[in-house]
């Protein structure tokens, strides 16, 4: 039959291990958890913290009144490596480093351009040399500014604009190709899909881009994704004396090696949980497992018993008295593994329990329990299994070597000398006490 345990009692090391294991995987998952959302939060925090001041720096640099006045704009030397700027009106002034996606979709452009070069007049008040190229699934678009005296040779500009644009291909992939390296620093230039999509722009050409939206007039921070990278975009209004808003910078920076730094670092964080959580499981688990083992080499079956009588591991009682039943359970825990077998007389012969229905077994069991908790110190898990013999029930308890060292009942320490049960010496506690300290 399966051994059943006294309810309310657990083997000692795992009471003394459970919450040394419990504390140890929750110390360290909690320090990975911490790990990664401090890592996280000091990148986002230092990011935007860059993201701010480039954005205020090209704010200052723009320095916006009753107009736009760019002369000063276009001469700053702005750090920001990548961004763009707006007017509310959704017309393009400047985008630097692009980004692919976070422009709004382009406005039809003037068909005239794709003529010749033409002079467009924008709506900030700054005059460009527009040239167009067509192609089956979009346009190329180049410009020059007319920024100190560059249209002042407009045949040598035109001349310009239209062998640029001669660089692009034959359609937008190929476009999209050419390295601005291979472009006159004079020239700016879009790529525009048939569908209105930017799929790339430099410098300042004319563009008016559909309504992106009602501009808000706080600062924002926001999350997206560009050309497969990871974009943390910082959004700043540009504002006019009544702060209203008359414009918009927008400052995106590529976030996708910090990404991938989180992402280790969380991954790290997943694999130092569940380690520890292991750790954990095998300082809780090992020690029990090697109790069971224990306990099941060591239990002995009651024809065994029967067949070796009495001895250092093998104690026979008819039933259970108080006192006799701890004492020989506090020096079992103290010496060695021991069997008690209650049904059984001193010679061997098996009298069996009263105890036959499932009420009084338990009766029995939590009897034993109680007598357990209230005369033995420390408590001490026996394993309780009731065994059929020749139409009678025994109750085998199953005592293991207690984990500490000194197990005592009325004061007194018990220890079991082959058949019996006698008080230890003076100096086999002193002894046992000192190897207590040591370990």
């Amino acid at each position: 039959m399966e051994a059943k345990r006294i309810p309310g009692l657990s083997p000692n090391i795992a009471k003394r291990l459970a919450p040394i294991a419990l504390a140890f995987a929750c110390l360290f998952t909690v320090s990975a958890i911490a790990q990664y959302f401090f890592v996280k939060q000091r990148l986002v925090s230092t990011a935007t913290a860059e993201l701010t001041d480039w954005a205020n720096q090209i704010d200052g640099e723009i320095a916006f009144r009753d107009k736009w006045d760019l002369d000063g704009f276009r001469h700053a030397d702005i750090v920001a490596p990548n961004y763009f700027v707006l007017t509310s009106e959704g017309f393009l002034i400047e985008v630097d480093g692009f980004a692919y996606g976070l422009l709004p979709l382009a406005q039809p452009i003037d068909p005239t351009v794709f003529v010749r070069p033409n002079s467009v007049k924008s709506e900030v008040g700054e005059t460009n040399r527009v040239f167009g190229k067509r192609f089956e699934d979009g346009v190329i678009w180049v410009s020059v500014l007319d920024f100190d005296d560059q249209l002042r040779d407009l045949a040598s500009i035109d001349n310009l604009l239209v062998k640029t644009a001669g660089k692009f291909g034959q359609d937008v992939a190929q476009a999209r190709k050419v390295n601005t390296r291979e472009i006159d620093s004079r020239v700016d230039y879009a790529i525009i899909a048939a569908n209105g999509k930017v799929e790339f722009a430099i410098g300042n050409p004319p563009l008016k881009l559909q309504n992106a939206g009602k501009l808000s007039a706080s600062r924002s921070t926001r999350w997206t994704d560009s050309d497969g990278k990871k974009l943390l975009v910082y959004e700043k209004p540009i504002l006019n004396r009544r702060f209203e808003p008359v414009g918009e910078i927008v400052v995106p920076k590529d976030f996708t090696a910090e990404e991938q730094s989180l992402h280790q670092t969380g991954l790290f964080s997943l694999w130092l949980a569940l380690g520890s959580g292991l750790i954990a499981l095998i300082l809780l688990v090992i020690p029990l497992l090697r109790y069971e083992l224990e306990k099941r080499s060591l239990e002995i079956s009651l024809e065994e018993a029967l067949q070796k009588g009495e001895g250092q591991s093998i104690e026979f009682k008819t039933n259970i008295n108080d006192e006799d039943i701890a004492k020989l359970i506090a020096a079992f825990a103290n010496t060695n593994p021991g069997n008690i077998f209650v049904g059984v007389h001193d010679n061997g012969g098996v009298v069996g329990l009263p105890q036959e229905t499932l009420q009084q077994r338990d009766a029995l069991l939590r009897r034993i329990q109680q007598i357990i908790k209230r005369m033995v110190q420390p408590p001490v898990l026996p394993a309780a299994t009731f065994l059929p013999y020749d139409g009678k029930t025994v109750l085998r308890l199953f005592v293991p070597k207690g984990a500490r060292p000194l197990y005592v009942v009325q004061g007194a320490v018990w220890v079991r000398r082959l058949a019996e049960v006698v008080n230890a010496d003076r100096q086999e506690i002193i002894e046992r006490a000192l190897r207590a300290r040591k370990t």
